[in-house]
């Protein structure tokens, strides 16, 4: 299970370089409202 964040608080995370990509997708599902 995901626990949602504001976009805002998951930016502040420190991310892999590799999370990246993962992390985009996370946001734009958010963004999405999917």
């Amino acid at each position: 299970k995901y626990k949602w964040v504001k976009i805002d608080d998951l930016l502040k995370y420190d991310l892999l370089p590799a999370d990246i990509p993962i992390a985009k997708k996370v946001v734009d599902v958010i963004k999405g409202g999917n």
